[in-house]
């Protein structure tokens, strides 16, 4: 009678080790994606912006652009509403942006 094979080791241990690289590899990139958010910094008045494909704001200072994430929004809702001719403030080394709309009313998220 023959032997029933539950796992073979040697299988086993391929997905343990691709597994493994694909945790560090995941790891690697949150790490980075927060480093780069961290080391950005703009200050300037929105020369425009529109919404992008997963609802973040994607707004223009100066020629350049940068990616906000879901919490502000283009549209209005239950997110902040951001609008052409605003100012917007956000230092190196912080994660809190300043947005000054054109009323003068200031919000810090």
């Amino acid at each position: 009678m023959r032997e029933m094979i539950i796992y073979r080791p040697d299988i086993l241990k391929r997905v343990v080790i691709f597994g493994v690289i694909g945790a560090i590899a995941l790891i690697g990139f949150s790490i980075w994606g927060h480093y780069s958010y961290l080391s950005s910094n703009f200050n300037g008045r929105i020369d425009s912006v529109r919404e992008g494909e997963k609802g973040d704001a994607i707004i223009i200072i100066k020629q350049k652009e940068y990616v906000l994430d879901g919490a502000w929004s283009y549209s209005s809702g239950n997110k902040v509403d951001i609008q052409k001719g605003d100012s917007i403030v956000k230092y190196k080394d912080s994660t809190q942006i300043k947005l000054i709309k054109r009323n003068g009313m200031t919000i810090i998220h």
